[in-house]
């Protein structure tokens, strides 16, 4: 709700060009630079500097910081004036070493040093594949410094869980010959070649077999196509992490890479909304913070692994991109965000809309001049009232939704727990609602 409130005052602000450059090319890269470390290999990275949050981009495994994902965020990130850092791990792309010298730890730690010495602030992570994994690793390491995760094509504990489903003949054979052709339609030789030590480190960081104690925004877009990493693993990673913000993106076309120009806007504009929302909601908790008791309308117990835990995150796909129903902190804070309406109404407010209204506004918002500070005042100045009988209607219209989802779980009793509390958040919002705006 704030976050579609308050969304049209950063408009002046942010005059978002990006998508001309996805189509027609990046242009004025940042230079590459050397992160010396002591007894280290020197790490290659590019910086933008600009606003917080800043963006950093994990690539995926054997490849490097010049793809068409990391280019187009820097562009993305430029036309925001938001900071961006893309980087190679230690023997990838421009970085020194040799990439078989290396592990999952040794790639852990680079982006570590990246988090600590080269960025500063919370960062939100973007990883692709491989870098999906090491996002998480980083979040679980540096949860000061990690205002969100994107992950793309996540590869979550994909090297163990391959070599795993192997025929136990096979797994002996590649004990005893010490490497393992791991299938790949990724380079000339069709395999790449890991070795058993590779493999037995790679478990130690493994994160799919218990909670992820990860709290922060969630976004995971997964192709269904895609033939290297199954996108049931997105899900595995979005029911296991703790955060109740979390949102499962699937293409129904979308390949392995995510490379398409479709592919790219949909990433950008994640992230953008994610950006959205890190400002406009530190902004308001400046002035109106929430306990830190506060939590979400579901019980940790059923977050904390039920087999449905699934049903309590968001997943959507592309078409329904524009309203998410949240399972967030805010509705324990409406008295703040009446207060907040009433400041900001009139010609800064914004409607607050649903499906393709939302859709629609948040195209425009990403067109540079859409405010225009002339518009008629009835067109932009909603009453407290009609603000919040609009507000009511789709929050109402969201949770029936998510009521009858509940028919798809398996645990009916996890089901009626979450309509009764449901109904607890509805009958807690309506009253508040009615209290401030002077309904009985």
């Amino acid at each position: 709700m704030i976050r579609h409130y308050c969304m049209v005052l950063q408009i002046n602000a942010r005059k978002f060009t990006m998508l001309p450059h996805v189509a027609t090319g990046v242009r004025h890269k940042t230079t590459i630079q050397y992160a010396t470390r002591p007894d280290l290999p020197k790490l290659a990275y590019r910086k933008l500097t600009g606003k917080s949050p800043g963006v950093v981009f994990l690539p995926g495994f054997a490849s490097n910081m010049g793809g068409q994902k990391a280019e187009a965020l820097e562009e993305f990130c430029k036309s925001l004036g938001h900071s961006y850092l893309r980087f190679d791990y230690s023997g990838c792309g421009s970085s020194e070493g040799e990439m078989a010298n290396y592990n999952m730890g040794a790639w852990k730690k680079d982006v570590l040093f990246v988090l600590d010495e080269l960025v500063e602030g919370p960062q939100i992570l973007v990883g692709s594949s491989m870098g999906g994994w090491l996002m998480l690793l980083a979040a679980l390491a540096r949860p000061e410094k990690t205002a969100a995760l994107v992950g793309i094509s996540t590869a979550a504990d994909h090297f163990v869980t391959s070599f795993n489903t192997l025929p136990i003949e096979t797994k002996k054979e590649v004990e005893e010959q010490g490497s393992w052709k791991f299938p790949t339609k990724h380079n000339e030789e069709g395999f790449y070649t890991l070795s058993v030590n590779f493999l037995r480190e790679a478990e130690n960081h493994c994160v799919l077999q218990s909670p992820i104690p990860v709290t922060c925004p969630v976004r995971l877009i997964h192709g269904l196509k895609d033939s290297d990493v199954p996108w049931h693993v997105s899900m595995q990673v979005a029911e296991r992490v703790l955060s109740n913000d979390v949102d499962v993106i699937l293409r129904k076309h979308g390949q392995h890479r995510m490379s398409e120009k479709d592919d790219i806007k949909l990433m950008v504009y994640t992230i953008d909304d994610l950006i959205d929302k890190l400002t406009t909601l530190g902004s308001v908790l400046k002035e109106s913070p929430i306990p830190p008791h506060t939590t979400a309308p579901h019980s940790a117990s059923q977050d904390q692994r039920s087999p449905d835990f699934i049903s309590n995150s968001t997943v959507t796909s592309k078409k329904k991109y524009g309203h998410i129903f949240p399972a967030c902190t805010e509705m324990k804070s409406m008295k703040h965000i009446v207060i907040l309406m009433a400041v900001i109404a009139g010609a800064f407010a914004a409607p607050f809309v649903k499906g393709e209204q939302a859709k629609k506004f948040l195209r425009l918002k990403r067109q540079s001049g859409y405010w225009d500070p002339s518009h008629s005042h009835n067109q932009w100045g909603y009453t407290i009232q009609e603000q919040a009988n609009e507000y009511w209607n789709s929050l109402r219209a969201d949770a029936q939704y998510y009521m009858d989802m509940g028919n798809l779980m398996f645990d009916r009793s996890v089901a009626d727990e979450n309509n009764r509390l449901y109904m607890d958040m509805l009958r807690n919002v309506r009253a508040q609602l009615d209290a401030h705006t002077g309904q009985q």
